[in-house]
């Protein structure tokens, strides 16, 4: 099959094995999406993904904690503004991170990393972005989901068959010599996956 492939991203497929119905209204229906209402969730976890990144990009606790704080001060994002248990709660996740991060002992990094999977006989690209990579002196990789706190090495990953239909997110996982994680879930919204998931506990 020549020509461009068609552009299919994780959250794409996220949602249609979701809901159908919630599917058609965002992909296929053409109807004007209304405008995003700030969640709790969704401020804290953007807030914190963002504290995050610059933690990975400059190593700096003190950076990554001012980024975090001047996210959660915008106006828009009142609802984990000072004040709220959300903005103690964005704090706390943020130094669990940094206990995460301080115990990753990879000698290069990259924060929202954009990747992608090409299914040419079907014509599909399946794109991502990979919240953190981590380079190990011995060669090898890791790639983590703060939000799950899901990872994966890249001997498991490459060690998988290579099948006629391309899986998302499927695989074995090794288990790390140091826990370097933990549930990064707003406490509403957390879903029990225990053996897949790092811990500081």
């Amino acid at each position: 099959m020549s020509g461009p492939l068609f552009q299919l991203s994780y959250s794409t497929v996220a949602a249609f094995n979701r809901c159908r119905k919630q599917y058609w209204f965002r992909k296929l229906s053409g109807f004007p999406a209304p405008p995003p209402v700030p969640t709790v969730p969704g401020c804290l976890g953007t807030g914190v993904h963002r504290a995050m990144k610059v933690l990975c990009e400059t190593n700096d606790p003190e950076t990554a904690a001012r980024a975090l704080d001047a996210y959660l001060r915008m106006p828009a994002h009142e609802c984990v503004g000072p004040g709220t248990p959300a903005f103690d709660d964005a704090f706390q996740l943020f130094q669990r991170g940094c206990a995460a991060h301080d115990s990753i002992a990879s000698e290069d990094r990259w924060a929202e990393l954009d990747t992608w999977a090409p299914w040419r006989s079907r014509g599909v690209t399946v794109t991502a972005r990979i919240d953190r990579v981590d380079r190990f002196p011995d060669g090898h990789y890791q790639i983590i989901d703060w939000k799950t706190g899901r990872y994966d090495y890249d001997d498991q990953t490459d060690a998988q068959p290579q099948p006629s239909s391309p899986r998302v997110g499927s695989g074995p996982e090794r288990q790390p010599e140091k826990d370097c994680s933990e549930e990064w879930q707003h406490p509403d919204e957390r879903v029990e996956e225990p053996e897949r998931r790092l811990s500081l506990r």
